[in-house]
This record gives C-alpha cells, structure tokens and sequence, in this order.
C-alpha cells in the first residue's frame, strides 16, 4: 500500500466536516453524561429519555475519529525530522496543560480546603498514569471524573501507536488493525462468557481498541491509490447496512443499553463501523 501522490498531506488540509462529526460527537455525549431525565409523561419525554441513554454511542465516534487523525498525521509525517519529539510535544501540549490542572484541582487543591472530598491515592493516581479506565474496573468510578476513561484509552492509544506506524509498512499496519478488530470482538465475547462485569466490555482498552483501529484502517485507505476509490465506493453501502444492523439491534435489545449483552459483543463493532463510514464521508474531497 503506498500514497501514490504527490498531493499535499490529507492530514494538513482542514476539512470543515471532521469538524462538524466531532461536533456531533460532543454534543451526544455532553447530553448523555449532563442531562437530567424527566418524567415519562409524553412521546417527547421517551424519545428525549432514548436519546440521552443512547448518547454513550458518541464515545464510539470519537474513538474513530481519533484513530483516522492519529494515523493520518504519522503516516504523513513518518519521514520527517524528530519525528517522535514532534508528535509527542505536540500531543502533550494539546492536551496535558488542562488535563493535569483539572487533576491537580480535583486530587489536591479541593481536598485541601474540603477535606472529605478527598480521594485515595491509591485510586487518584490511576488518573495521573492515564490509566483510569483499568482502575475503575479495580476501585470503582471516582465522581466526577468518572468521563476521563475515554480520554485514558486514547492516551494509551497515543503511546503506542506512533512506534508502531514508524516501525512497520502502511500493509503491515492494516493487518494490526484488523487483528485489534477482531481481537477486541474477541475481547468483549470472552468478557460476557465468562461473566466479567459489564465494565469491563465498556472500560477496558482492549475491548474498544476497535473503534480506534476502524479510524486507522479508513486512514490508510485514503492514503492508497488502490483502496481510496474502493473505500469511497463503499462508504454509503457500508453505512446504510450499519444503520440498518442497529436499527434491529435496538428492536430486539429494546433500547440502546450500553451494558446489554448484545449490544456489547454486535453493537459496539456495528456503531463503530457506521462512525467509520460516516468519517469517512467526512474526509471525502468535495468537487
């Protein structure tokens, strides 16, 4: 699998609609983790109760959102000078400053002043290592930071994945990808077989390393000359068939429970294929 062009990068043109799918993303998962439920009154109220429950389906998107940016970016850059000094300074800066000064707010600063807020060592520093989302399965989700385990997994992710992009060919990395894919199916059965709870099929990095996986293949996809012009071919089949596999799902789960059984081993894998389709349509050039 090569470039194939002499174009400039994907990853430095802006593409207004990335910006409008992450929106979105926001915006789902803002209502799920914020809104307040209200009284199943009306058809309004039920339709407001399903989308809010459903809302943690944005987390999905922003996973592969993450994974086509990320791999975008280090595919482009793999050749250039410091290639990791500059991929890590960058990431850091981007997300650290604010990261940490929340920590240091939440962990340090409030307790100092509201002794009984405070939280055990042994469970805030899993937040500092960014490596919430395996202590909560361990201690339990701290209030309110409880969200962080989204931002733990891609931190992870980030850690890595540049090696890997650097060490290995376009080809050789498509096969990691799909291995993660169907490793974190794999996962997430073995989880509900031998009846692990819940969390672990939602929290844990190699149950939803999928999604981020997904990101990566559409990426390298674009960047092929021979599987861009299948992959943009494919994306409003693929997204339809996800549309409609998830529109049975919710019939027969009855709703879009994060912890269902079948939502945890099919829906997540058929969520994350339609974010890839619909990220996809996102990066696809406009005439």
């Amino acid at each position: 699998m090569s470039g194939g062009s002499a174009e400039r990068p994907l990853s430095k043109i802006h593409l207004p609609a990335l910006d409008a799918v992450r929106g979105l993303a926001i915006v789902v998962v803002l209502s799920h983790n914020l809104s307040i439920y209200v009284a199943d009154r009306t058809l309004v109220d039920r339709l407001w109760q399903a989308f809010v429950s459903a809302g943690w389906v944005g987390v999905q998107l922003f996973f592969v959102l993450s994974g086509f940016l990320i791999t975008g970016i280090l595919v482009d850059d793999r050749k250039g000078p410091s290639f990791f000094r500059v991929f890590y300074v960058r990431r850091f800066l981007r997300i650290a400053p604010l990261y940490y000064a929340f920590l240091l707010l939440y962990f340090v600063i409030v307790p100092f002043f509201v002794p009984d807020a405070a939280t055990p060592w042994r469970e805030g520093i899993w937040y500092f290592l960014c490596l919430s989302n395996w202590s909560s399965l361990v201690y339990g989700i701290v209030g309110g930071v409880g969200h962080l385990w989204s931002l733990a997994v891609e931190e992870q992710f980030y850690l890595v994945w540049p090696w890997l992009v650097w060490r290995t060919r376009p080809r050789t990395i498509v096969l990691v990808c799909a291995a993660i894919v169907v490793g974190a199916l794999a996962a997430r059965v073995v989880f509900r077989a031998l009846h692990f709870p819940d969390q672990w099929s939602y929290l844990s990095t190699c149950a939803r390393a999928d999604a981020l996986a997904m990101g990566a293949l559409v990426a390298l996809a674009f960047r092929s000359a021979a599987w861009r012009p299948r992959l943009e071919r494919a994306i409003r089949p693929v997204a339809v068939v996800s549309l409609a596999s998830l529109l049975v799902l919710v019939a027969v789960t009855h709703g879009m429970n994060r912890n269902n059984a079948l939502i945890q081993v099919v829906g997540y894998s058929v969520i994350g294929v339609g974010s890839a389709a619909l990220v996809a349509e996102a990066a696809r050039p406009r005439q």
